[in-house]
This record gives C-alpha cells, structure tokens and sequence, in this order.
C-alpha cells in the first residue's frame, strides 16, 4: 500500500485509517456471513482542528489504493441544495467518472443515469410533499375562517330586514365554498398517496440500481464495496443535516455500500437542540444513524500546536520568545501548564493571530505574559492583572508543566549554566512589572533568569518605543503590557 500521501500526517491518523479500514471490511464480510444487510453507517468523532478533514481525504486515496470506489460529500459545500440525497449522488457520478470512460461501460453509465432519475424523483416527491402539507394548512385555515363567519353572532340590537336577505343571499355561497373546499381536502390526500407511492418507487428502484452498482464493481476486478465519505456536516444547517444522515442510513442500506461521517458530535447535536427544544435528548437521536461511533485519540501536544501553526501561520517576528526558545515551544510549555484543551488551544491560537493582524506598537508582542491571559480568559476567568480571580487561577498552576529553559550566566561565579524557568513564573514577573514605569526598570540589576529575561525586555521597549526617555509634563510612559486584557478582549470580539 502506498503511503506517500500520509507524509504530512503529524496528528498519527494513519494508523486510525489503517485500522478503521480493517474494521469495516472484515464487519460487512461478517454482516454477509450471517444473512443481514452488509451496509454500514460509521460515525467518527473528533473536535474542530483534530484532523478530520485530514483524515478523510487521505483515508479516500488509501480506499481507492485498496480499489474501491469512493464518493467524497463535503456537506457544507452542498448546504444550499434542496434535497441532499442530489448532493450524495452527484459525489457518486464524479467518483465513477473514470470508469464510465473505459470500455464496455454502457451498463455502468444506465445503472449511473437510473440512479440520477431516482434520486430526482425522491427529492421531487419530498418538495412535492412539502407543498402538499403547506397547501392543507392554508385550506385548513380558510376552513376556520369559514367556520368563525357561519358561528359568529350579530351585534348591536335586532337584525334589519337588509341584514336577513344579505344572509340568506350568503347562505349558498357558503354552502358552496365547503363543497368546493371539502373537494381540494380530497384531492390533496389522494395526491399525497399517489406521491409516497412513486417515492416508494422511487426508493426501491434507486436501491436497486445501488446493488447493481456494486456487482458493476466485481464485473470489473474492483473491490465491490462502494464508500461514501461525508465532512463538514456539523457545519451545517441542522435541517440539512438531518435530512443527510437520514438518506445515508435508509437509502444506503444495500449490500457492500459503507458510510462514513466525521463530525464533531457534540457540536452537531448542540445544532439539533435549535430545531428540537434545548431539552431534547439530541446525542440519543444522532445514534439512531449511526452503526458506530469512532473517537480520534486526543493529539500529541507538540504536533496538535504545529499542526495549527503550519495550517494558520502567526508572524513570529512580532513575537517575543525566551532564549533559545521557539513560538511553539514556548506554547507547547504554556498550554501544558495550564491542561489547556484542544478548543481552548484552538482558540487562543486564534486570538494570538488576531492581536498580531492588529499589532501597531514597536514593540514585539511578550507571548510570555500574553499567552496565560488568553488562557485564563478562555476559562472565564476575569483577567484584571490585580484582580483576585487571576492570582487564584495562576496559583492552581503555578507549579504545573515542562519548564522553559535557556542558558544563563551567573555573574557572581563567571558561569553559564542552565536556567529553568515556570511558565507561571514569569507571569508573575510580568505581572510585578507590568505598571513600573519603564525609565525606572532600565538598567535594573536582576535577581533571578525570570527577573533578568523580563527587565530586558522592558528596557528594550523603552528603548525602541521611547528612544530611553521621555518628555517632561507628560506621563510617564509604562510597558503595553499593561494593556493585554483589555487588548485580549477586544480580539476576542472576533468569533470564530
């Protein structure tokens, strides 16, 4: 098996798809083996940014390796479409593309068109439908109407000789109206009838046209399993979703026909919740579509960052990094210190880039005061440098994760020797500075490798913003520092 489009694989999902695949080959020959449908439905589950996109598009070229035919949905592409049993199908002519160009492929292209025609006829019947129950109400409600004119009571002391003949003259007007609405009920439901009838037919055709399909496959010394991989339906209208799973769990239930939906469940489920009602048990109801679910392993610190880092790059000369340090180490130390999830890591990746998109000062952004910010700030916490609610969240860490390290020398014994510095560390050193004015930490002499890292830094903003002074009369000027809570929540106006 060829691997070389797993080369950029960071995130380990290879040996998912290796797995994965053996999985639901050996589960259709077992599902063959004892006389049940050899159809499947598999849900992977992962958050936004694990790599599911990643995953299905290189898991598509194993499976074509192996050779199946493979039907790649990106569903939020095809959002817009009526119906997305039309989306479904359009994915399976691209993918049989190819083989309708080969020789002998007259039944493979009837078996392809007979599909498309069925598919139109069942999304036709479900626009049909629609309109159908729309129509009903409408006729239902002019019902009501007519109902509330002929119960209605007159007003206003004893009815004129005008007022009986404008009634008498209505009389058979109304009559005539129930007559005439009474036969639009009829033909309405006899139209309904006929409508499931021909999408029954419609379904059964398409079903079948789906098993020729697959023995079209075997004819052909390919591997008689079709695949069908839809992303990016947690992305989706809820309605669209819903309907999606619906089509691929009742209409693909034929022999050696496998889905596969990656979604971030929890996600979708929450959509659900919109249409349903908040107390609707929505994880419940997504598993009626799914055979079973596949969870991805939560990503390797390092090789989630990267991941992030490579796929959205931040300008890392804005930023401001400890000796012999990089932007992901410094991260990588950072986010491993505070437990950080994979969403929060996400996000404040995010709000990191937002801030350097917005960067106007000389000054380079200090990720080591910075970064525990955003931490906290996605935790909920209220980020007031002085505030009490920061101290209590930076002392349940203060001793947690790998340190930063880089190499120091001692002025008193005339040696270098390796420094260890906590993340939370130097946040409290950033934090006890962050107000001083910045003429007088210039030329400060340092204590420790945290004070010493910070001091130069701060003297090298006064340096570069302030020239090493400052006009007498006016303010005396204090780091930006100062200023990264209210500067992370302005980023954090932007949404993702």
């Amino acid at each position: 098996m060829g691997n070389e489009f797993w080369l950029d694989d960071r995130l380990a999902r290879r040996e998912d798809a290796e797995y994965i695949q053996t999985f639901l080959g050996n589960r259709i020959a077992e599902r063959h083996a004892v006389g049940l449908p050899a159809s499947y439905v598999l849900n992977i589950n992962a958050p936004w940014g694990t790599g599911k996109t990643f995953f299905l598009k290189r898991f598509a070229q194993q499976l074509r390796e192996a050779n199946h035919l493979v039907a790649e949905v990106n569903a939020w592409s095809t959002d817009h479409a009526d119906d997305p049993l039309l989306a479904v199908m359009a994915a399976i002519e691209d993918a049989a593309g190819p083989l309708l160009t080969r020789s002998k492929a007259a039944k493979l292209k009837a078996t392809i068109n007979n599909m498309k025609r069925n598919a139109g006829g069942i999304a036709m019947a479900a626009v049909k439908g629609a309109l159908i129950q729309g129509a009903k109400k409408a006729i239902g409600g002019a019902v009501d109407e007519v109902s509330d004119i002929i119960g209605g009571s007159t007003t206003g002391g004893a009815e004129t000789e005008t007022t009986a003949l404008a009634e008498a003259a209505m009389s058979g007007a109304v009559e005539r109206a129930m007559t005439t609405l009474e036969t639009l009920l009829d033909q309405t439901a006899a139209e309904q009838v006929s409508l499931f009838r021909k999408a029954q037919a419609s379904i059964a055709s398409f079903k079948s046209d789906l098993a020729t399909l697959t023995k079209i496959l075997s004819e052909r010394e390919m591997s008689p399993t079709l695949y069908v991989l839809i992303d990016e339906l947690d992305r989706c209208r809820p309605t669209y979703a819903i309907s999606l799973l619906e089509r691929a769990k009742h209409l693909f239930e034929v022999d050696n026909i496998v889905v596969v939906v990656a979604t971030d469940t929890a996600q979708l489920a929450n959509s659900i919740k919109a249409v349903y009602g908040s107390e609707f048990d929505s994880r419940r109801y997504l598993g009626r579509f799914f055979d079973r679910t596949y969870e991805f392993d939560e990503p390797e610190l390092a090789e989630f960052i990267q991941e992030l880092l490579i796929r959205q790059p931040i300008n890392e000369e804005m930023i401001s990094v400890p000796p012999e340090q990089s932007l992901h180490s410094t991260m990588v130390a950072t986010f491993a210190t505070f437990r950080t999830t994979p969403r929060d890591i996400q996000r404040c990746c995010d709000l990191v880039r937002t801030v350097a998109t917005t960067w106007s000062s000389t000054a380079r952004i200090e990720i080591t005061a910075m970064l525990p910010v955003m931490v906290a700030y996605q935790t909920g916490t209220p980020i007031d440098w002085s505030g009490e609610p920061m101290r209590n969240f930076m002392e349940n860490f203060e001793f947690g994760g790998p340190p930063l390290t880089w190499r120091h020398r001692v002025e008193m014994s005339f040696e270098t020797k390796t420094a260890e510095v906590g993340v939370v560390e130097l946040y409290n050193q950033w934090r006890d500075y962050r107000s001083t004015p910045l003429s007088e930490i210039s030329g400060r002499q340092a204590s420790a490798p945290a004070n010493e890292w910070v001091i130069s830094r701060l003297s090298d903003e006064f340096r570069l913003v302030h020239n090493n002074g400052y006009s007498l009369g006016k303010a005396v000027p204090i780091s930006i520092v100062n200023q990264y809570p209210s500067i992370i929540l302005k980023a954090g106006r932007f949404s993702a």
